[in-house]
């Protein structure tokens, strides 16, 4: 199927066959925006233009995010990358996301260790910071001395806080980056990894979803309609997102504001003779603190029968009542 793009956005069309007579293609299109005390704005020149990603993109500290895949996601993922910044020097603070029918707090403390008799051990008092970076390796997890080597955490292998024994927790570093509703109280807690950063599939958290046990068969069973190709922490992916305000608190200086616009473009998919016109769904928000940029990514997935020499595309053209909003640059990659 060809792909050709009318509109001043990044499109891909991804493509596979489901069977030798059924092709299944999926268009992806992204936008990426600048984020000031304003909301969107246009993306300033110096930030670079977005890509679809063909494959994986390393966000260092932050993890990986894979390639734009097929399968579809369960729902909008959320994605923020950054720190918790505090106006001066504090022992703690709150982060909060809120976005449609997503609404997740963290409580970010400063470095602390447990202390005390080991039958009582008790968080030291946090140390003071003024930025502390929301990753996996700030969240309760690591790995904890085992009798033949470390054993990590299967939710979270990069984090720290992870124990076995009070006398191996005793002067070790709790996490900085827990979920308001699941505090830790005492040494041998084992609450869910706390983040906003892209959380890999093969971690627990996920793979609990779509991997089933069936002890009597001694199998297991993979459903990746259960979230295997989502790509946000689990309680931030899972419910749609059409458009709406979204609010982040605790990232910067000031809160966060903005709203996630519809998306600018539809799909017109010719096959044959026949011509249908489709919308796109949301698929990510990724909002990058540090770069403040917000890059939205959109869908549409379809499968059409494969006859030869017969026409086949999909333009992707403005959409009417888009006008009037910020769009990035125009840029057309060469999709697979």
């Amino acid at each position: 199927m060809k792909l050709i793009v009318e509109a001043p956005v990044t499109a891909g069309l991804l493509r596979s066959e489901r069977d030798e007579n059924t092709l299944v293609a999926c268009l992806v299109v992204r936008e990426r925006f600048g984020l000031d005390e304003r909301g969107l704005t246009a993306l300033p020149d110096d930030k670079p233009r977005p890509q679809i990603r063909l494959d994986a993109v390393d966000h260092a500290e932050f993890g990986e995010l894979p390639p734009d895949e097929i399968p579809p996601r369960t729902g909008t993922d959320v994605i923020v990358l950054g720190d918790a910044i505090c106006p001066e020097p504090t022992i703690a603070t709150r982060v909060e996301v809120h976005v449609g029918d997503y609404d997740l707090a963290l409580d970010v403390f400063g470095d602390r260790v447990w202390e005390g008799p080991t039958g009582g051990l008790m968080p030291s008092n946090p140390t003071p910071f003024s930025t502390m970076p929301l990753t996996y390796a700030n969240a309760f997890g690591g790995s904890a001395a085992g009798e033949y080597g470390p054993i990590p955490w299967y939710m979270n292998p990069s984090g720290k806080g992870y124990y076995l024994t009070s006398a191996e927790a005793k002067g070790k570093p709790l996490p900085n980056v827990e979920l308001s509703k699941s505090r830790i109280k005492a040494w041998d807690d084992k609450p869910p990894p706390a983040g906003l950063a892209p959380y890999p599939a093969i971690w627990g958290l996920k793979w609990e979803k779509y991997l089933e046990v069936k002890g009597d068969q001694e199998d297991v069973e993979i459903h990746p309609e259960r979230g295997m190709y989502d790509r946000a922490h689990p309680m931030l992916t899972g419910k749609n997102i059409a458009r709406g305000p979204m609010k982040i608190l605790g990232m910067s200086k000031r809160p966060l504001l903005f709203d996630v616009p519809e998306c600018a473009v539809d799909v017109v998919i010719t096959v044959g003779p026949k011509e249908v016109t489709r919308s796109l769904e949301l698929e990510e928000i990724l909002v990058d603190t540090r770069a403040s940029t917000v890059e939205l990514a959109w869908r549409k997935m379809f499968r059409y029968p494969f006859i030869a020499h017969q026409k086949r595309q999909a333009r992707v053209i403005q959409r009417k009542t888009s006008g009037g909003r910020p769009l990035s640059a125009f840029t057309t990659p060469t999709a697979r």
